[in-house]
């Protein structure tokens, strides 16, 4: 069997902190290769780069076992010594809906998993204070403030428990960031390159 580049997925829900954890993982480690994951599948689909409302429109098993195949030529195409961190969504959910993200066996190339994490309150407080629409609430019946904070802590319970199903169901390495403060990101970079060091080591 091929080996491939060391892979890893950096997911979890939207509004948790992702963003800036991989542009503060792209500058302090350039030599990492950093996978936008949506924008790789919009690649994958011939999709207009930045077309979410295209990406959103397919059916959930077609863009989820399509996304595994577009990791997995992403991985063929890395360079051995590569470390590649895809960043990936561990549930979605879209426009109050919550789906899954993986369909096959797919996960089971990764060396590990992490999750980045913060209380429903902090995710909420982001979500709600960033301008893009990012489509997670139900469209046209807005729902009051109360059910769309339950909403959230909902998705991000229910994120924490498919983390963990994929970490045992794979056996895999995991991590669990916290990221509800500055100070928090501030250490990210570091927990995760200590954590890609002991995965190496026991490899």
């Amino acid at each position: 069997m091929k080996k491939m580049a060391q892979a890893y997925l950096l997911g979890g829900v939207n509004g948790v902190g992702k963003s800036k954890l991989f542009e503060r993982l792209q500058e302090s480690r350039p030599e990492m290769d950093v996978v936008h994951t949506a924008s790789l599948l919009m690649e994958w689909l011939d999709i207009k780069p930045g077309d979410y409302d295209s990406l959103r429109s397919l059916p959930d098993r077609d863009k989820n076992r399509e996304c595994g195949n577009a990791i997995r030529a992403r991985l063929a195409r890395a360079a051995i010594e590569q470390t590649v961190v895809f960043d990936f969504h561990y549930l979605n959910l879209i426009d109050g809906v919550m789906g899954p993200t993986v369909e096959g066996a797919w996960p089971a190339v990764m060396n590990g998993l992490i999750m980045v994490d913060a209380r429903p309150d902090t995710v909420y407080r982001r979500v709600r204070g960033d301008a893009r629409d990012r489509r997670l609430f139900p469209q046209g019946r807005p729902l009051p403030a109360e059910g769309e904070k339950a909403t959230i802590a909902n998705f991000v319970g229910q994120t924490r428990a498919e983390f963990g199903r994929l970490a045992a169901s794979y056996a895999l390495p995991n991590l669990v960031i916290g990221n509800d403060t500055p100070l928090d990101t501030a250490i990210a970079i570091d927990r995760f390159l200590e954590f890609d060091k002991r995965v190496r080591s026991e490899q």
